[in-house]
């Protein structure tokens, strides 16, 4: 990872990518699995899990995005 002046050391893209695709089949999976057969849709415990996940992985996403652009 190269450092540059005034950007400070992040974490890859790739990270925050796999963090929105795994939050997102967490809830899916999880859902599916183990809430629908009790005719629940949703779990408190869960979205307290999975939201931050794809919230992060969004947002780094969207910043990498703009970040290279910038560069160009």
């Amino acid at each position: 990872m190269k450092r540059t002046r005034g950007i400070p050391p992040a974490i890859p893209k790739a990270l925050y990518g796999l963090m929105l695709v795994f939050g997102v089949i967490l809830y899916i999976g999880w859902t599916a699995v183990f809430l629908l057969p009790q005719g629940r849709l949703f779990d408190v415990g869960l979205f307290s899990l999975c939201i931050p996940l794809i919230l992060m992985g969004a947002t780094g996403y969207v910043l990498y995005g703009e970040q290279e652009m910038r560069r160009r």
